[in-house]
């Protein structure tokens, strides 16, 4: 639900995020925003979002082009967390942003586990020169001119480790490469365990859409260091990297759509794939109402989500269906 109380500038988005497999957090929690419009180059509001640390985390479900974001996004990105953030476009509409403080990089139910002050500084920008981008990777609409988004991101957190496996994928683990947890003791070595370190990452991102074809790109840079705890730890720092890549093409234009993709991390304890790709039929001729039919392989996987197939460590090949209706 969106819209205004009392004043056209008095704004809010808000929205149930339910499930039944509830992890380590409730199984409905609310999410939104509420604010300010000074105009459209500015609004300032407070709430529980996602912390913007990248493209696919920002412009995600119910949009996806597949079942679910990648592999690569499950593992770098951040989660949500109560924040106050300024968000708005400039220049026509050709530049847009989202930036500001939160609690953490994830504060949500887990984060209640979390000692001391973890606030994360985080920020999402992107340019659309040629035409609007639109929601989603997939040209669904048909472009009758290029678009072309091009976008980075960025997160500072000092952040008190989680210790725990975790299950939802709203509440972030940070993974090494090989998918075990930074917190899990003896993670970096002998009789180590991290409790706090700094997290930092950045992102950039490029998406091209035009007569129902799309392209879409994000890299993933990520630093960890600052350990505190239990050591001593076997590196004093962490540095993975990682990608995502979707191929689409909406033959019929606002109703059939076929799409590939494929996503990659690596760093010091391993690399992780996935590849595949799927079919989406859009009901109705609308993303309201989308089915999905979709096939992955994974080897090696760093991430877990367990609303999607990926279970950290696990090698192997998903086959699933999806029917997803937006109101």
């Amino acid at each position: 639900s969106s819209g205004h109380v009392v004043d056209e500038r008095l704004v809010y988005d808000f929205a149930f995020f339910g499930t039944s497999n509830v992890g380590v957090r409730s199984g409905v929690v609310p999410i939104g925003m509420a604010g300010w419009k000074f105009s459209e180059a500015a609004t300032l509001g407070v709430g529980v979002t996602p912390v913007p640390g990248s493209r696919e985390w920002l412009d995600g479900s119910p949009w996806n082009l597949g079942i679910d974001r990648s592999m690569a996004n499950t593992f770098f990105r951040p989660g949500f967390s109560p924040g106050a953030a300024a968000l708005g476009s400039l220049f026509d509409d050709t530049v847009h942003y989202r930036a500001g403080v939160w609690n953490a990089i994830d504060g949500g139910t887990s984060g209640v586990f979390r000692r001391g002050t973890s606030m994360a500084w985080a920020g999402n920008t992107w340019w659309e020169p040629l035409a609007p981008f639109g929601i989603g990777y997939g040209d669904m609409e048909h472009h009758d001119e290029a678009a072309l988004r091009l976008g980075t991101s960025g997160v500072y957190g000092r952040t008190f480790a989680l210790g725990f496996p975790g299950l939802n994928p709203e509440d972030t683990i940070v993974r090494l490469s090989d998918g075990t947890p930074l917190a899990l003791p003896g993670a970096l070595g002998g009789d180590s365990r991290v409790d706090e370190f700094r997290y930092q990452l950045a992102t950039v991102d490029a998406g091209w859409k035009y007569r129902g074809w799309a392209v879409n790109f994000e890299y993933y840079f990520r630093m960890l260091n600052g350990f505190v705890g239990t050591g001593p730890f076997e590196r004093s720092s962490i540095f993975d990297q990682g990608g995502l890549g979707y191929v689409s093409w909406c033959f019929v234009p606002r109703t059939y759509e076929v799409y590939a993709r494929s996503s990659v991390v690596t760093g010091p304890y391993g690399t992780g794939q996935e590849y595949g790709g799927g079919f989406n039929w859009y009901v109705n001729r609308s993303r309201q109402g989308r089915f999905t039919l979709e096939a992955l392989h994974m080897n090696r996987n760093p991430a877990q989500n367990f609303l999607y197939p990926y279970r950290a460590g696990y090698s192997g090949t998903a086959i699933q269906t999806q029917f997803v209706v937006a109101f």
